[in-house]
């Protein structure tokens, strides 16, 4: 392929199975004509929508009214709403690698996509690609998706793959590439496997069985022509003249982000992980990375036509979105729970996707209670997150106690399911983490093979996973004072110690998974009012109003980039104010009653001033980050809290105009 080829976006339709998202091209006109484009649709593909402009707002009741009269439009059968989850580069690789190895036919209108994505994404300066889309470029980005354009058919020629590959080079080629690369890499082939630092299962079943010894599985793909061209093209030495051990530790300094400092039996032990993983999931696991793993696993054990590698093809095609740039892979299989948990206007989503039972095998595949848990994205995909459960649980509660007229979809014994499974999640310091307590010390670190990441070989306590715990529990005890009242008034206590303990020497909460000093101290804030504290009786709020406050831009808006994230101090984005950030601000300040009204209308003003006529928000900069250094896209955000922004002010000055 020459060049990469648009398909026509009007035939793609995105189908929504009660939460379950796949994307479909339709082919022919008949196809086309029975199943119509929804707005959902156009928008997602950034096709014209055709909607009237609104009246101009004139107050911040009439901008939430503009802003929900578009977004209601995106609503989707079930309840939810749909969104992009992308942002990291190196998750597409990992699905198609293993399409290729594992003989997965690939659509050519998925192939096409894939390259318009990638070719959209490449660094307009020196031609690479980065851990995610707005970072710079990496040899982990460049060598990986580079592979992937390789793969599906784009030419070495091509002036796409030529600028990369130069600067592939000049980074030292593929040996200096980090571990999830050289592993993609020889697993095609393309590297030899004495490169990778074996990421043995003998530690997993060490403590079990006292097993410890080589790795002795190394599986390929068979070669082709096209493995023998990325033999000759992703390395700056001739291929067989490489050491490939002498490499192992080899990594480029853009992707070092975490330094090292430091049989059988274990392998079936493994094998068994796997499978429950894949039966605890029914199939997506946990997220678009270690998916493509487990599906090669099968491929490899089970064999190309058994069950577990068809139903890991089938359910791999709900990490797949596409918009106007083309096709790409979500983090997860979406963010449906976590979005509509903070809009509370899905009637039936929080009904329907709470999980109603702990895992099978539970305490053998290390995972933690999740009965009455709600996940990210649906209750297929079956981990229960302690903010996800949080924000749910206080969706249901407003929606069943505080709306006129809401039926009761949940009884009070799935509230209390809820509850239990939440006063599992915190530590000994307090704080609450995401998916499970801490099991294990620090020092794991030493054993991460991950160099493009740091802090993720055990939980860690989050800031905004606490607050979101508190303030549901708070809320669960107005309604049910006599539950379990001891037992979560001291959770509450050891939380908010926790929070104060958190906060940073200049009146900040660092945030963890969104962008972030104005992520962070929003729930770091968000959590004191329910307990009585407030700007006027609080030293930690006091402090926290203080920090935001000082990074107030000139035009009423704050401004936080990514890099906040990475290096750990407030670092504005090079655009200038986001809709979103200044959201965050403004929630922070209305809840703990900051009494100045006038900076938090100039953030208002902002943010009714960037509204389009038709009630939406363009997207700005990326608003999720993992892990530290990975962005990720969150683009319901400018919807959902703007709007709470909006609304939370004008329920305090009803007569700003």
């Amino acid at each position: 392929m020459s060049q990469a080829q648009r398909t026509d976006y009007t035939r793609w339709r995105m189908l929504d199975e009660d939460g379950k998202h796949t994307w479909h091209y339709l082919d022919d006109d008949e196809a086309v004509a029975k199943w119509p484009q929804t707005l959902a649709d156009k928008y997602y593909l950034g096709l014209p929508l055709g909607l009237p402009e609104l009246p101009p707002a004139t107050s911040p009741l009439e901008t939430v009214s503009n802003c929900l009269t578009f977004f209601s439009k995106q609503q989707l059968p079930p309840g939810n709403w749909g969104c992009e989850y992308g942002g990291p580069m190196f998750l597409l690789p990992g699905v198609v690698i293993a399409w290729m190895v594992t003989d997965t036919h690939i659509p050519p209108v998925y192939a096409a996509e894939i390259i318009n994505y990638l070719v959209s994404h490449a660094n307009p300066v020196d031609g690479g690609w980065g851990l995610h889309t707005e970072g710079d470029s990496t040899v982990f980005g460049t060598s990986l998706n580079y592979t992937v354009l390789r793969l599906l058919g784009v030419e070495a020629e091509h002036p796409v793959m030529i600028q990369a590959r130069r600067l592939l080079h000049r980074l030292g080629g593929a040996l200096n590439a980090p571990h999830w690369s050289k592993f993609w890499l020889a697993v095609l082939g393309v590297c030899d496997w004495e490169i990778v630092n074996p990421i043995p299962p003998e530690g997993l079943a060490a403590a079990r069985l006292g097993a410890i010894g080589p790795m002795e599985i190394r599986w390929t793909a068979p070669e082709t022509d096209v493995i023998r061209a990325l033999r000759r093209e992703l390395f700056v030495q001739s291929w067989d003249s490489i050491d490939w051990a002498a490499h192992r530790n080899n990594i480029a300094l853009t992707d070092n982000y975490h330094p090292k400092t430091l049989a059988r039996r274990a392998e079936d032990w493994v094998s068994k992980l796997v499978d429950i993983e894949d039966a605890n999931s029914d199939y997506p696991d946990l997220a678009s990375d270690n998916a493509p793993m487990n599906l090669l696993v099968c491929y490899i054990r089970d064999g190309p036509d058994s069950y577990s590698v068809r139903r890991h093809r089938e359910r791999m095609e709900e990490f797949l979105w596409v918009n106007k740039e083309g096709m790409f892979v979500n983090g997860t299989n979406g963010v449906q729970c976590w979005d509509t948990a903070f809009l509370i206007q899905a009637v039936s989503a929080p009904d329907r996707q709470q999980i109603r039972e702990n895992c099978n095998n539970q305490g053998i595949c290390y995972r933690h209670f999740r009965k009455g848990a709600w996940a990210f994205s649906n209750c297929d995909q079956g981990y229960g997150v302690s903010d996800c459960i949080s924000e749910a649980l206080k969706a249901v509660i407003l929606l069943q106690k505080e709306a006129d007229g809401y039926p009761q979809l949940l009884e009070d014994q799935r509230i209390f399911d809820a509850v239990d499974t939440l006063l599992t999640y915190q530590n000994s310091s307090g704080g609450c983490a995401s998916y499970e307590p801490t099991r294990g010390s620090e020092y794991l670190e030493m054993l991460n093979t991950a160099e493009v990441f740091g802090r993720i070989m055990i939980e860690y306590d989050y800031p905004e996973c606490t607050s979101a715990v508190l303030t549901a529990l708070t809320l669960f005890l107005k309604y049910w004072p006599g539950y379990r009242r001891t037992e979560i008034q001291a959770f509450i206590h050891r939380g908010v110690n926790y929070i104060k303990n958190a906060q940073r020497p200049d009146g900040s909460w660092y945030g963890s998974w969104g962008v972030c000093f104005t992520y962070g101290t929003m729930f770091g804030l968000e959590c004191l009012r329910p307990v009585g504290e407030n700007y006027a009786n609080s030293t930690s709020v006091r402090k926290g109003c203080e920090f935001l406050l000082s990074k107030q831009r000139e035009d009423g808006g704050w401004s936080e980039s990514f890099q906040s994230c990475e290096q750990m101090k407030y670092i504005e984005h090079p655009t200038g104010s986001q809709v979103v950030q200044t959201a965050f601000s403004i929630i922070a300040l209305l809840s703990v009653d900051y009494p100045n009204s006038e900076p938090i209308a100039q953030g208002i003003r902002l943010i009714m001033s960037r509204q389009q006529a038709n009630g939406e928000w363009l997207q700005e900069g990326i608003e999720g980050i993992f892990n530290k250094s990975c962005a990720i896209s969150y683009p319901n955000y400018k919807f959902i809290f703007t709007t709470l922004a909006l609304g939370k002010f004008a329920k305090k000055y009803p007569n700003f105009k």
